[in-house]
Formats: structure tokens, C-alpha cells, sequence
């Protein structure tokens, strides 16, 4: 009896600490906010008295070891040796050193704020005890900059390494990066930042609001004017800046759509855009349209190897793009494709064939580089069980991978059945809920324990294929207890805006066109042919600039972004970034 009494005595208490080591806990954490959270090595130097001579050498020995450690790329572990340093405590030098390693490991784990401020202090300071240069601070800072999409300090440390000296191959680059985010730029910013700046610096963007750049179109051609004649950039712009031409002249446009069978409703949409844009343009091209469904390749690239057409749109069909680029070689006409080939990488390099397409990889790929600039390191993916979900997938792992994030989970569903296990099962639901029956089992006790999700996400991206599986899916996030992270997805989530209701998707973080209404006064039957109107205005325009040959020359702003070719022909693409606001969406 006594080792009975005894056993359930030791039961008990074994009980009582499991119950309390499991706690209560909230439906939602009380997070607080990343600029409410006190350094734990800030709240130590104040607590704790002046660091003895031995613990002084340990943390200069930590110091070098995470160093050590962040060469390696054994992340977290140098930053558990940062925490344990006083750095009021050790020599200017070594404060440096220490500066430094915070700014790299802010850098690596998404506090862009913090890394500009130590970046920005250590290119006031002499850095000659680490080997580097102000130089090389302020091409930190701008690598940054980038990263995170900030356009004004992208232009701001830009221009500086544009005018530097030393000039290297990624100076096209650069110049490139500068131009896009002059975009996003008005003229007031542009001269607060020429004030902050040198000279040189100032004389090239005092020409940018001189020739109203900022406020024209062919964002790409005028920039080409405004800096021509700048010295320090004159290479890199004849190598980015096509001289001007007449191909123009007599141009005569042969716009090849499939208007007949299964892409009957998607080839109209597309010839809508492109007569609009036409008609608007009141220029003097002459267009000829034809049904890629009752003429063969063979018969189309005839008429235009006389030389009966300067220039042509089409096709849309992607199987035909690959056949299409390669008969392009046998022809001068420009030719603006409006998809991609199966297989992107088909060897073909012409100089006049362009692709143009609102690719669903493309956009999932532009979509992982926003969340990264948020600061996420760590995303869930949502995403359907079907060809469509497995493609946006791969082109958004790949890119996440490159940026050097981590997909801590993925929730993949079949169908509306499907939604609320996989959600479960990928937040870690299930996985609390199975502890609580447990503890309950063992305990013989009824628990009244809160279900919680796992705590090491950042950001949520859901690949949405329907705007019905948008908002059916993010009321979930909310009923298992992640309605305070951040949502992201594809614009196929996104509705025409008179027949959204947007409660369900309030703070959802969206990509799309500019306006799903591109033909004023004229609303398309649903969003995704409204995107494809958008990509027939855009085609046309292309197809009307004086300059496609060089990335520069055809930076353009265009009805689905911000638009500019490679030089592989592929026609590069700055998504609208949006955030759902009750019943608007609003810019970001």
C-alpha cells in the first residue's frame, strides 16, 4: 500500500510540472513589435558592472571566433557569440571590427534598418585597420539597397559608384538598377537626393528634372538623352543606349492572334489592347491581322521575308514561340512574342525576336524577391495540387533558394476539402493538438489547453490559382492562429474591383497590372482577361519604340509594370506592388 500511496504521489507531481511546463497559452501571442524588443546585450550593459580584465579578453576572443564562425557561414552561431559582447568595453579598433559583424549578421537575418545605420557609421570612420574603403561601405550599403528595393538609396549610393573611377563589368548593371528605381522616383525626391550628393552626382540628376524625365513614358530613351552627355557614363551608355533610327518609317505591323477555337476569348482580349493602343497613338501604322488558327508558320513568316511588314505581334500560343524564333532569323522584321517557350534556354539569340508574356513563374519569382525585401527569411507556401501549382512552386523555391531564405513549411491541397488539414498540419496545429491529447491520456484529466501554431514563420506565400481559393484559404490562417503574419500572393488571387468583396483578404499582399480596367471607361468580363487587354497595350507600344536593341533604350512604363529587354530578349518585367485595405487595394 505504502509504495501504491507512493507511486501516485510521484505521478502527481510529475503531472503538475508537465501542466505547467505546458501552461495556458494564448489563442495569439503577444508579439511585440521587432522595435519594441530590447537587445538582451543592451539590457546587460546596463545592468551588469564594468567587465573584469579576463572576461574582457573572452569577449575579444568571441569576437574573433565570430568572425570565424560568419566566414564559415555558420550564421547563428556567431550571432550567439555577438550577444555575449560589451562592446563599450573594448578598444576603437575592435568596436569596428564589431560594427562591422552586427551589420553583416543584421544584413543575413533581415533588419535592413539597422544595417544601413552601422554601414552608414562605419563610412564616416577610418577603415584602415579593416582593409576596406568608403567606397566599399557605400557598395555595401547600395548591394543592400537593392535587396531590399529601397529606390532612394538604390539612386542615392547608385550615382556615386556609377561616377566612381574604378569602374568595373557590373557598371551596366548598376546603371540599369539606377534607372528602374528613378521610377519610382518624383522630382521633389530626386532633388532632396542631389543635395545629399557630390558635384558630379548632382549635374546628373538636376538633368533628370530639367528634361522632366521622371514624368515620360519611354522612361529608358530619355534617360539615354538626359545623360549622353556625361562623361563618366558615356561607355556604359553606348553599350546600354541603341543610337536612334528610322525603322519606323512606313512601319507596317502584322498582328498574328489566335482568333478562332480554344484561345478564341484570350486572342480577342490581346487585339483589344493592341487596336486601342493604335487608335490612341494616332500615328500612321498600318496593321493586318490574321488567325494563327487558320495559317500555318510557314504561310505567316512568308509575308514577312518579302519584306511586306517591317514588324509583328504574335504569337500566343506557346508552342509556337520556340518555332518562331528560330524561322526569326531568316527575316529583318521585329517580332514581339506574347509567351515563351517550353524550354526558355533554346540557344537562340536573335537580335530582333522579343518575348513578352505575363508568365506565371516570372510573377512568383518577382513575388519571392518582395517578400525578401520585407525581411522574411522564413516563408510557408500554400499551393494547389495541379500543373499550374507545381510550376509557380518551382520557379519560387529556386528564387528563395538564390536569395538565401528557408521554407520552414508547405501546405498542399487538392481541392476546397483539402484546405483546412493541409493549413493544420503545415502550422503545427495537428501537431499541438496531438500534445494535448496526450498530456490528457496520461493525466486521466480533461485539458483545456489552447491549440498554437508554430512560431518559426515570417510570411506566408499562398499560390492561389482562383480568387475562390484566396478567400477560402486566408480566414483559415486566421482560425489556426496566424492572422498576424504576413500574406503574399499571385495576382490570379485578384478580382476586377466591382465584384470583390475584400474583408476576407484584408492585408494581403498582392502583385498585378496597374489598373485591371487598362481601356478607360471600359471594364473586361474578369481580371485575367483585363490582363491580357494590358499586355496587348503593352505589346503595341513596344512594338512602336525607335529603340529595342539596347536594355536602356527600351526601358518603358508600360499598362502590366514597369518594362525593359534583356539582352537575351527577354522582356523584363517591375510588378505593381499591392496590399488589400478594407474595400481598396492600395499601393505599397
Amino acid at each position: 500500500m505504502k509504495h501504491n500511496a507512493l507511486l501516485t504521489s510521484l505521478t502527481l507531481v510529475g503531472m503538475s510540472i508537465l501542466l505547467a511546463s505546458c501552461g495556458q497559452t494564448p489563442s495569439k501571442p503577444n508579439v511585440k513589435p521587432r522595435e519594441q524588443i530590447v537587445s538582451p546585450r543592451q539590457e546587460a550593459a546596463e545592468k551588469l558592472p564594468a567587465p573584469t580584465e579576463p572576461e574582457i579578453e573572452a569577449m575579444r576572443q568571441a569576437l574573433t571566433q565570430a568572425e570565424l564562425a560568419l566566414a564559415s557561414g555558420q550564421d547563428y552561431h556567431a550571432l550567439s557569440l555577438v550577444q555575449t559582447i560589451q562592446y563599450s568595453a573594448l578598444n576603437s579598433n575592435e568596436q569596428l571590427r564589431g560594427t562591422l559583424l552586427q551589420a553583416q549578421l543584421d544584413s543575413k537575418f533581415g533588419s535592413y534598418s539597422e544595417t544601413i545605420k552601422r554601414y552608414q557609421h562605419l563610412a564616416r570612420q577610418n577603415l584602415d585597420m579593416l582593409g576596406l574603403t568608403k567606397a566599399d561601405i557605400e557598395q555595401r550599403i547600395y548591394q543592400q539597397a537593392v535587396l531590399y528595393q529601397d529606390h532612394s538609396n538604390i539612386v542615392r549610393y547608385g550615382i556615386k559608384l556609377l561616377l566612381d573611377p574604378k569602374q568595373d563589368e557590373s557598371q551596366a548593371e548598376r546603371l540599369m538598377a539606377v534607372a528602374v528605381a528613378l521610377n519610382y522616383l518624383d522630382t521633389k525626391q530626386a532633388t532632396e537626393i542631389s543635395q545629399q550628393v557630390g558635384k558630379q552626382a548632382q549635374t546628373l540628376l538636376s538633368s533628370i528634372a530639367k528634361s522632366e524625365v521622371l514624368n515620360r513614358r519611354d522612361l529608358g530613351a530619355s534617360l539615354c538623352q538626359a545623360w549622353g552627355s556625361s562623361d563618366p557614363l558615356r561607355s556604359t551608355l553606348e553599350a546600354l543606349c541603341a543610337p536612334t533610327t528610322n525603322r519606323l518609317a512606313n512601319n507596317k505591323i502584322l498582328v498574328a492572334l489566335p482568333l478562332s477555337g480554344r484561345l478564341k476569348v484570350a486572342g480577342e482580349a490581346i487585339l483589344d489592347g493592341i487596336i486601342f493602343s493604335h487608335l490612341s497613338s494616332q500615328n500612321t501604322t498600318d496593321l493586318h491581322i490574321i488567325d494563327t488558327q487558320r495559317n500555318d508558320d510557314q504561310s505567316i513568316f512568308q509575308r514577312l521575308q518579302n519584306g511586306q511588314y517591317t514588324g509583328m505581334i504574335g504569337p500566343l500560343e506557346k508552342s509556337r514561340v520556340e518555332a518562331w524564333q528560330s524561322l526569326s532569323s531568316s527575316t529583318n522584321a521585329r517580332i514581339v512574342s506574347l509567351n515563351t517557350p517550353e524550354q526558355s534556354d533554346t540557344g537562340f539569340a536573335t537580335q530582333h525576336f522579343y518575348q513578352l508574356a505575363l508568365s506565371p513563374e516570372a510573377e512568383s519569382t518577382y513575388l519571392a524577391n518582395t517578400v525578401f525585401a520585407s525581411g522574411a527569411r522564413r516563408i510557408m507556401i500554400i499551393r494547389p495540387q495541379s500543373d499550374w501549382g507545381a510550376r509557380t512552386l518551382l520557379a519560387l523555391r529556386n528564387r528563395w533558394q538564390d536569395l538565401g531564405g528557408t521554407e520552414v513549411a508547405t501546405a498542399t491541397f487538392r481541392g476546397q476539402e483539402d484546405y483546412e488539414s493541409s493549413l493544420r498540419v503545415a502550422l503545427g496545429a495537428a501537431d499541438s493538438a496531438a500534445r494535448r491529447r496526450t498530456l490528457g491520456r496520461l493525466s486521466g484529466l480533461s485539458m483545456h489547453l489552447q491549440t498554437r501554431r508554430r512560431e518559426d514563420i515570417d510570411a506566408v506565400i499562398m499560390l492561389a490559382s482562383t480568387p475562390e481559393e484566396a478567400r477560402s484559404i486566408v480566414p483559415l490562417l486566421a482560425f489556426h492562429f496566424a492572422e498576424d503574419l504576413p500574406v503574399y500572393t499571385l495576382s490570379a488571387a485578384n478580382d476586377l474591383a466591382h465584384q470583390v468583396d475584400h474583408k476576407d483578404l484584408d492585408k494581403v499582399i498582392t502583385v498585378d497590372i496597374n489598373s485591371l480596367s487598362p481601356i478607360p471607361n471600359e471594364i473586361p468580363a474578369s481580371a485575367a482577361l483585363a490582363r491580357l487587354v494590358a499586355l496587348g497595350l503593352d505589346a503595341y507600344n513596344l512594338s512602336q519604340l525607335a529603340n529595342l536593341e539596347a536594355p536602356l533604350s527600351s526601358l518603358y512604363r508600360g499598362e502590366t509594370g514597369l518594362l525593359w529587354i534583356d539582352k537575351q530578349g527577354f522582356v523584363q518585367r517591375q510588378w505593381k506592388v499591392l496590399k488589400y485595405d478594407r474595400d481598396q487595394r492600395k499601393a505599397l
